[in-house]
């Protein structure tokens, strides 16, 4: 009995000097780490409702910042800030016009906050790079690309035909590019309250949200245990949350399919066409991507024996990375400026081999 009490003993103790040594290497690296959500200034301006449809836009000629609460990367400034520069028309980039010189190929953006770039300065987003990349492509041939970049953050595939109809198509695109990511079949984020006032939903809790405050929590082996923990919920949410939104029974996926239908027949009428890009989740992208059989439906969807969208599926270019590689910060999960330069290739690659931008004209 005494050779047993001290062996439980020694034991103890044995245990609670690794523990004491995991705790301290813990608070020696700072881990682990909780991420502060980023503040931002203003971003949207609420345009009017049709039906149930809120259309808004970006804050119109405004620098709209993101501050984070680090800077992993090196990526932002002083301030660990990123800005968002808009125009005139409440769109990131330059004023637009209405009309086009003659040896012009207009490329109108549409899409929601990965087309935007949210978190990306205003040179490094896709829509930017490849203008630049069919500039230089076709410097010698006296064709001058131009980008028009109509994301706004939150937009589904239904806000962003709305917007085409209504506002983008004045401006005589040659080429339409969607950026669809997979959440676009989800019912948009603003809508209108009870009372007349625009509301806004969540769908999806933090990724990182702040620890319990209570007294365990004082120590960092409890604070990682919480935090393996909750990214497990938030894997098992996240499945099941895109497991429902690609049914029949979501009326929004219905939505979603047609105004897929309706932009291949506002495509027909171009010169150029359109492009669907697929942005995959950025997680888990390897051989194991738990969504792959959505962008197999969506491109069941959009490919057709007549004359079908081009779709680019970007797991491809993205596959094998790991998947915080690709995010603006670890508490913001928008790509960064690695993947706009990726799909910005590889948009660009697509635009020279399958047609010749230069023999488009306008609508």
């Amino acid at each position: 009995m005494k050779q047993f009490l001290q062996n439980f003993l020694l034991l103890g103790v044995s245990l609670a000097v690794g523990l004491g040594l995991i705790e301290a290497t813990l608070w020696y690296l700072d881990l682990p780490k909780f991420h502060e959500p980023r503040q931002m200034t203003p971003q949207f301006l609420a345009r009017f409702a049709e039906k149930e449809l809120i259309y808004y836009t970006n804050m119109t000629a405004s620098q709209i910042k993101f501050v984070y609460s680090s800077n992993p990367r090196g990526y932002f400034d002083e301030e660990n800030a990123v800005y968002h520069q808009t125009n005139s028309w409440g769109f990131r980039g330059e004023d637009f016009e209405t009309t086009k010189p003659p040896g012009t190929v207009r490329i109108v953006f549409l899409g929601d906050s990965f087309t935007f770039g949210e978190g990306v300065k205003d040179q490094d987003i896709f829509p930017v790079q490849v203008e630049k990349l069919l500039n230089r492509h076709y410097a010698e041939q006296n064709i001058k690309f131009e980008s028009y970049n109509f994301g706004v953050g939150g937009y589904n595939t239904q806000q962003a035909l709305f917007l085409l109809k209504s506002l983008a198509w004045t401006t005589l695109p040659d080429v339409i590019v969607l950026g669809y990511t997979l959440n676009d079949a989800e019912p948009a984020i603003l809508y209108k309250g009870e009372d007349g006032s625009i509301q806004q939903r969540f769908f999806r809790a933090e990724l990182f949200p702040t620890h319990p405050t209570s007294w365990p929590y004082h120590f960092r082996l409890v604070r990682t245990g919480w935090q393996l923990w909750h990214r497990q919920q938030i894997h098992k949410r996240t499945l099941e949350h895109y497991s429902t939104l690609y049914t029949d029974a979501n009326p929004h996926w219905s939505q979603t399919r047609s105004s897929l239908r309706e932009l291949k027949h506002i495509c027909d009428s171009l010169p150029l066409g359109c492009y669907i890009l697929v942005f995959p989740l950025l997680y888990e992208l390897n051989d194991d991507y738990p969504f792959l059989s959505i962008h197999q439906l969506i491109a069941k969807e959009v490919n057709s024996p007549s004359k079908p969208i081009h779709l680019i599926d970007l797991l491809p270019v993205l596959k094998g990375y790991k998947d915080s590689e690709l995010w603006v910060h670890p508490s913001d999960q928008h790509p960064n400026e690695m993947v706009h330069r990726l799909v910005a290739q590889r948009l660009f690659e697509e635009l020279i081999q399958e047609r010749n931008p230069t023999e488009g004209s306008s609508p």
